[in-house]
């Protein structure tokens, strides 16, 4: 027995409609991450949103590939692979660390899908 190929077309362009519609709340989520990163409060907040942006950015890279979004895969890898990076050196938080992450977050929402 096989699916009927249109039947299979509308349900995936339903998938990727829901996947287009959820973005934005997990964008926010990867901001609130930045926010804490950026924060001043103390090393543990900023260790945390750290952790936070590289969690999210990894599920989101796999995720635009699997909806056919290649520009949300390409950036988010990105962000995943500057903050492991940042997470390897023994360096405190620095100010470059922030904008290029900052930078690399503003390519993300740039990468916003549409339907």
């Amino acid at each position: 027995m096989t699916d009927d190929p249109q039947d299979l077309s509308q349900k995936l362009a339903h998938l990727r409609a829901k996947y287009i519609a959820q973005f934005e709340g997990r964008f926010d989520k990867v901001m609130a991450a930045l926010n804490l990163f950026q924060s001043h409060h103390s090393p543990e907040d900023q260790a945390e949103g750290l952790k936070t942006l590289e969690y999210l950015t990894h599920k989101l890279a796999g995720s635009g590939a699997s909806y056919g979004f290649p520009k949300i895969t390409t950036t988010a890898k990105e962000i995943e692979r500057a903050c492991l990076k940042i997470k390897a050196s023994d360096q405190t938080m620095s100010t470059e660390h922030v904008d290029q992450l900052a930078l690399l977050v503003q390519g993300l929402a740039e990468a916003k899908p549409e339907n």
